[in-house]
């Protein structure tokens, strides 16, 4: 291992107590935004340009900019976007599948009023899965498929109240969605089984 006896090493890429790194950070927030894992991320700069930076420092960097990128993913979306379809020649949407973005069944509703919203139920199937152990989530999930694969609305709310007397103590967040987003989760249950496989995710 290299020393420095007389304490006079100065790093070239990082300074000493250096805590804003420009590029670099760029660059690790680009990796972090493709999917990359902090240990990944960490490798790959190990790899290819010989830096050995603390997991610690990567997870400071990549948290300073969650909260930006959790605010920009709840914003409502702009209805002109929906109004743009408008003027672009569309007349009206029968059924329009969306995958949970919050104001868009709104926006959609308010330019295009007879359109139906379906909630993707396979985007609200894994945030679901987010909240439930890891232990619970195979017998969560078969309770779970008794709701948004039952024959009937009817039958669906039936087994979501199981759902609930099941799981609701447990899983109050995870059931309280469910309950709040089904009017738009269960549009598909008016339309045949064909159709329905069609529409219940995006």
């Amino acid at each position: 291992m290299p020393r420095d006896r007389e304490g006079e090493f100065e790093p070239l890429l990082i300074a000493r107590h250096q805590r804003e790194f420009g590029d670099l950070e760029g660059k690790i927030l680009s990796l972090y935004a493709r999917g990359m894992s902090v240990r990944d991320i960490r490798e790959h700069l190990q790899d290819l340009y010989g830096l050995e930076l603390s997991a610690a420092f990567i997870s400071r960097l990549t948290d300073r900019v969650l909260q930006e990128v959790k605010d920009w993913q709840q914003c409502p979306l702009e209805s002109v976007y929906v109004t743009e379809l408008q003027s672009r020649g569309v007349e009206d949407i029968l059924i329009a599948c969306v995958d949970g973005l919050k104001g868009f069944p709104e926006a959609i509703e308010s330019i295009f009023p007879q359109t139906r919203v379906q909630l993707c139920v396979i985007h609200q199937i894994r945030n679901s899965l987010r909240y439930i152990s890891y232990k619970d989530q195979r017998e969560f999930m078969k309770d779970l498929r008794r709701v948004y694969q039952a024959p009937t609305k009817a039958v669906a709310e039936e087994e979501l109240v199981q759902l609930e007397k099941k799981w609701g103590q447990r899983y109050p967040i995870v059931i309280r969605s469910w309950k709040s987003k089904w009017e738009h989760l269960s549009t598909y249950f008016e339309y045949s089984p064909e159709i329905r496989k069609l529409i219940y995710t995006t």
